[in-house]
């Protein structure tokens, strides 16, 4: 991609990043980020390590409009290409500045469906899309009437990576889910500012869980993907891998037309979608559903089965331009998996082992991620969390996921007790 208009990044993602280093021309990409997580995850001593960064602008942006002017500086000199959402906290600002400069994006209505849950689930419930029974809630007495039902989840409306997610099991304390779910602490992916927080309840519903990647044009679907979710079991439902593709199970086909018509109920423009689903008893239920881009390796997985590169994709799309036009590799894998190492308990990083060993071993494509030693484990309860990740390939899902859970068991990492 030769474009020389700059491409603007509403917060920082090292993932995204680590991807438009590949294709994008030098120093092409304007990062917004809020003051606070710009300090707090220390980016000024990180940003310089990817070529396709230009410069990290500092602006309000979670549950602010104070980027605007920024936004619009930004165009008046040189015109934007397109505005790229990288988390969470992003997405509502992204569908704002794109419609302040003309170009495509997710729309501001949908953006803020997608940035809280419980109006997601409303959403659709009204288009027919199976949902569990669910509430707000406003405190433990709410989250008690509501579990007096049968077992349930209590979380977090808008947060991200499992933040603060507990399930509540015959038995177990309501209060004591509460306090954990408001409690939940992101660290420094937010600014250190009062947001509006909002949280809910709802049915416990067994059954495997799915995702569904989606690349969407003008309201319609262009491309979507099928990952199977490995979860944890106990109070806090961590992931711990993705498989891809999803095998071919009761309710999974089902899942991209679910997918199209929740992008109708809501009104999506264009953008990714990454939405995560039950299928329970063979009949898919809607969890909840994201506006930007899937982490945890996902978008990797998906390039090594079918060659289509997302982020270049959506890239392109925002921009109002062919998006899978260049976008597919011939080189393609039957299936792909990573797995997670996950502590056993909080603490600080000690000692790293065996990574080598695991990067060698049959089918491993990588090892994207390991702690450092030093870095501190607070809590085993969201995706940051997890100390470990290794991505392999194998001739069908089941020797993927195989693959890269045997090399994941060769890292060992030593956590140091607090104290």
């Amino acid at each position: 991609m030769t474009d020389p208009r700059p491409v603007l990044m509403m917060g920082w993602n090292q993932d995204w990043l680590t991807a438009l280093d590949e294709f994008l021309p030098e120093s092409s990409v304007v990062v917004i980020e809020e003051p606070d997580v710009y300090n707090g995850k220390r980016i000024a001593a990180r940003y310089s390590s990817h070529r396709a960064v230009r410069e990290v602008l500092l602006a309000e942006y979670q549950q602010s409009d104070g980027f605007l002017s920024t936004v619009t500086q930004l165009h008046a000199r040189e015109p934007v290409r397109c505005v790229l959402p990288s988390r969470e906290y992003s997405v509502e600002a992204v569908a704002q500045a794109a419609e302040a400069l003309g170009l495509p994006g997710a729309g501001v209505c949908a953006a803020r469906v997608f940035t809280d849950k419980i109006d997601q689930l409303a959403a659709c419930q009204r288009a027919g899309i199976a949902v569990p029974p669910f509430a707000e809630v406003t405190d433990a007495c709410g989250v008690a009437s509501f579990a007096a039902r049968g077992p349930c989840v209590v979380k977090p409306a808008n947060r991200q990576a499992s933040l603060g997610v507990v399930i509540l099991r015959p038995g177990d304390s309501p209060e004591h889910a509460w306090q954990e779910c408001v409690a939940a602490d992101e660290g420094p992916q937010l600014a250190r500012r009062p947001l509006r927080s909002r949280y809910l309840v709802e049915q416990y519903v067994p059954g495997p869980e799915y995702s569904v990647e989606a690349l969407v044009v003008g309201g319609e679907i262009v491309f979507s993907n099928v990952t199977l979710k490995r979860v944890l079991p106990g109070r806090h439902p961590v992931e711990s891998g993705h498989v891809v593709p999803a095998p071919a199970d009761p309710g999974v086909a089902q899942l991209p037309a679910l997918m199209q018509h929740l992008v109708c109920a809501a009104g999506f423009g264009t953008g990714l979608l990454h939405g995560e689903w039950i299928i329970s008893d063979g009949t898919p239920v809607f969890v909840e559903c994201a506006a930007r881009p899937a982490g945890d390796s996902i978008f990797d997985l998906i390039e090594l089965v079918t060659g289509v590169n997302l982020y270049g994709a959506a890239v392109c799309a925002l921009a109002g331009e062919e998006p899978l036009a260049g976008q597919r590799r011939s080189s393609r894998a039957p299936a792909a998996a990573v797995r997670f190492g996950i502590p056993d308990g909080p603490g600080i990083v000690e000692r790293v082992s065996g990574v080598e060993i695991a990067a060698a071993m049959p089918g491993v494509v990588c090892v994207p991620q390991v702690r450092a030693v030093g870095d501190e484990i607070r809590s085993v309860d969201s995706s940051w969390s997890r100390l470990t990740a290794v991505i392999a390939t194998g001739s069908d899902a089941a020797g993927a996921e195989a693959a890269a859970t045997a090399a994941v068991a060769q890292i060992a990492v030593t956590l140091r007790p607090y104290g």
